[in-house]
């Protein structure tokens, strides 16, 4: 009966796995994205840092927000939010002219 502590501990093991595979999915339940808001809010204030404390201006918040990103402060990835098409947001804020 050598076998039975070994598929004790074994599933013990596995109820742990599914115990923190379950934790993880109730407080990600989107999956693991990036700090949207807070790291967003860093990048702006890096940009106003860099150019005499002045936020980027534009016509549109998306205008404002392609000159942050063609100047490399924040990345598409951010600018895509929570559940974006990252190409999509890397394809549009490319495509604006910073005026």
């Amino acid at each position: 009966m050598r076998t039975r502590p070994i598929i004790s501990a074994l599933g013990a093991l596995g109820l742990l796995v599914l115990i923190g595979f379950g934790f993880h999915r109730y407080h990600y339940p989107l999956g693991e994205r990036p700090c949207c808001l807070p790291c967003t809010l860093e990048s702006l204030r890096e940009y106003a840092g860099a150019h005499d404390g002045h936020f980027p201006d534009g016509y549109s918040s998306q205008n404002a927000l392609s000159k942050v990103y063609l100047e490399g402060f924040i990345s598409a990835h951010l600018l895509a939010g929570i559940s974006g098409d990252i190409k999509l947001a890397e394809r549009e804020l490319s495509s604006r002219a910073c005026t």
